[in-house]
């Protein structure tokens, strides 16, 4: 329960369950039941509480307001032998909070989603367990099915029909005020994991990959668990193996073969990788043999000379190069190199050393830099810059603080913090096809070094072979 984890089920009578042994057995007290005179004791435990509470409506009768009697008072409101008596709430907090914090957090949740709605409810927290997880802080809450006025309880809220409406809507709320607490705290990427923790397995995971999360992405990857209970928990800690306690284990077993067959599969793209290109280097060895040789050795003795112009003083040019760029001419509505890296076109690539500095210095201030890259980031902005033009001023003016240091999220603010690539798919896309061919051509321009490489050593070790008759062609 490390993470997020908000549980619901009925307190039935039906089942032998009972509101008051649950809420005794909560709070590690003794309570007297008073509609059957039994006592239920569990002061044995010694794992108390951090902290106990009520919420209950002001105006609700002074017995309301304590733990005992207002869980009697739900007792003896269901007279049906196979009533539904309570709602009983297993809930993870957030391991990164002070303890104070967590206490916090669930006083504002009690508040809002029990007291405001004339609900009555009994919560405590407690600590991990010594034998199990030592990060697994949660808590326990009671809450009665009816409504709770000054005239005591009312009509039913919570029913069978409308269970999955409530249950959605306070998973979510849990995962909003977890996230909250978290990011207050300054912990922005458990805030993220623990806000969507209420979706599935599976909505979890791709919105891990969207914000760029890919560890967290690839633990998701699994088959979800089904919950046990404490009743099962008792059993098997017993040492009696129960169905729910076998089908646990053998998800957990089968979710860990998944997890080794992904690590193998890796090994193996990772080996056929390496493979690709020791094939492409072999095949461009035998390109190199069916090349004449003297037409090798004229592009060595080119390289050569264009080197060795490079590394003589005041020439910065090779031979090879024109003497200079023909004058460019610009054509209307294109942007000027004077104008800002923002008006540019064309991403990343198309940036002068000028324009491409002050967008990293913009992009280090931006305040949703560790989502996106850098090349998404230029991407993005220059299409805002030709879709907007209204906005160009205050991006300009934007830019400049965050350059300066004194504010990094005026561009956020412009065009939407929300810059997602659910939002804007295809400026992200075309952005990651960019970069990927951007490493295509790097991985071809350091293959052709290889192939330029081989051919001058070949040619320096024909001509060491040849002697002194091949002096006047060096």
């Amino acid at each position: 329960m490390s993470g997020y984890h908000f549980h619901l089920e009925f307190v039935s009578r039906g089942s032998g369950q009972s509101v008051v042994a649950k809420g005794a057995y909560h709070a590690r007290a003794e309570f007297r039941e008073e509609r059957t005179g039994d006592k239920k004791d569990y002061t044995y435990k010694q794992d108390r509480p951090v902290w106990s509470g009520v919420f209950v409506d002001k105006d609700a009768p002074a017995s309301f307001h304590q733990n005992e009697s207002l869980l009697n008072e739900i007792d003896r409101r269901e007279v049906r032998k196979d009533a539904q008596t309570a709602l009983n709430i297993t809930l993870a907090l957030p391991e990164k909070l002070t303890d104070e914090e967590r206490q916090r957090m669930l006083r504002d949740f009690g508040r809002e989603e029990f007291s405001r709605k004339h609900l009555a409810a009994v919560a405590h927290i407690h600590r991990p367990s010594q034998k199990g997880d030592d990060r697994n802080h949660h808590a326990h809450i009671l809450i009665a099915t009816r409504t709770a006025g000054p005239q005591g309880f009312g009509e039913k809220f919570v029913t069978r029909e409308n269970y999955s409406q409530h249950l959605k809507h306070w998973r979510e709320k849990w995962a909003e005020l977890g996230a909250r607490y978290l990011e207050k705290a300054g912990h922005k990427l458990d805030a993220d994991r623990w806000r969507e923790g209420h979706r599935t397995l599976e909505q979890q995971r791709r919105a891990a990959l969207e914000r760029g999360d890919t560890a967290y992405a690839e633990t998701l990857n699994r088959e979800a668990t089904r919950h046990r209970g404490p009743a099962v928990d008792a059993m098997e800690r017993k040492g009696q193996q129960t169905e729910r306690g076998n089908a646990y284990r053998d998800t957990l077993q089968q979710n860990g073969k998944i997890a080794t067959l992904r690590q193998e599969l890796a090994a193996v793209q990772s080996q056929i990788i390496q493979t690709q290109q020791q094939l492409n280097l072999a095949r461009i060895d035998r390109l190199l043999a069916a090349v004449p040789r003297e037409q090798v050795e004229r592009v060595a003795r080119q390289l050569e000379n264009a080197q060795a112009q490079k590394q003589r003083p005041g020439i910065n040019r090779s031979p090879l190069q024109p003497p200079g760029p023909a004058p460019q001419i610009r054509r209307p509505g294109e942007p000027s190199p004077a104008d800002p890296w923002m008006a540019q076109r064309g991403g990343v690539e198309r940036l002068s050393p000028a324009h491409l500095e002050s967008a990293r210095r913009s992009y280090d201030a931006w305040t949703l830099k560790h989502r996106y890259g850098f090349e998404n980031y230029v991407s993005y902005v220059q299409r805002k810059w030709e879709e907007k033009p209204e906005q160009r001023e205050r991006l300009i003016r934007a830019a400049e603080r965050a350059e300066r240091g004194t504010g990094g999220g005026g561009i956020s603010k412009i065009f939407g913090s929300a810059v997602s690539a659910a939002q804007d798919k295809t400026v992200l896309d075309r952005a990651e096809r960019r970069t990927m061919a951007n490493e295509r051509a790097a991985s071809t321009r350091e293959l052709r070094h290889t192939v330029l490489d081989r051919a001058t050593r070949r040619t320096m070790e024909n001509e060491r072979a040849a002697g002194p008759r091949n002096t006047r062609d060096r």
